[in-house]
């Protein structure tokens, strides 16, 4: 519990050092431009050369070409902001913006998150 407790606390505070030192733009894509652009954070615990990690860069710069460089995709891979579980809390507390879970290890959130529910009723 106390390793699980300072986890969390030495990765906010790790957090907080990044958004800091970071200028994030504007806070909605009607205000952004190109020179002040809105950008949305995303976290994930793959790899840049596994599959889905280089499906999320091409998404990221499919994001900003298509936007004409208003809104911009910042990724955070390689769990660089935490565990999946990590993520998943900061994601639920708006330090992140997205992220990419694997569904199955989080399945204890659907109750508390109504966005991870299936589409379908899931029997338990």
């Amino acid at each position: 519990m106390k390793k699980r407790v300072l986890s969390i606390l030495l990765s906010s505070l790790m957090l907080l050092g990044l958004s800091a030192c970071a200028d994030y733009g504007v806070t909605n894509s009607a205000d952004a431009t190109a020179e002040n652009p809105m950008v949305i954070t995303l976290a994930h615990n793959l790899s840049d050369t596994h599959v889905t990690g280089i499906a999320i860069q091409e998404f990221a710069d499919k994001v900003k070409e298509l936007s004409g460089g208003r809104i911009e995709i910042r990724i955070f891979p390689n769990g660089t902001l935490g565990s999946e579980t990590e993520v998943m809390e900061q994601l639920m507390a708006g330090v992140v913006d997205m992220t990419k879970v694997s569904a199955p290890r989080h399945g204890h959130l659907q109750r508390r998150v109504p966005h991870l529910r299936p589409a379908l009723p899931v029997r338990e």
